[in-house]
């Protein structure tokens, strides 16, 4: 897959930010950029949002 180019970076964070504070999934955020999955992490990395644990409950 070629590197994303957005040309609106700060348009993107934003929205990436904004789905995934929404509940959306790091990989949902790929599929609505149309980007991969690391460059949607990459975003929101850069929007400073904090990161969800992975999974469920773990302890029962």
């Amino acid at each position: 897959m070629a590197k994303a180019q957005f040309t609106d970076r700060a348009g993107a964070r934003q929205r990436a930010a904004g789905l995934y504070n929404a509940g959306a999934s790091v990989r949902s955020v790929a599929a609505e950029l149309g980007c991969s999955y690391g460059a949607a992490h990459r975003l929101l990395s850069e929007a400073q949002v904090k990161f969800r644990s992975r999974g469920g409950n773990n302890h029962g």
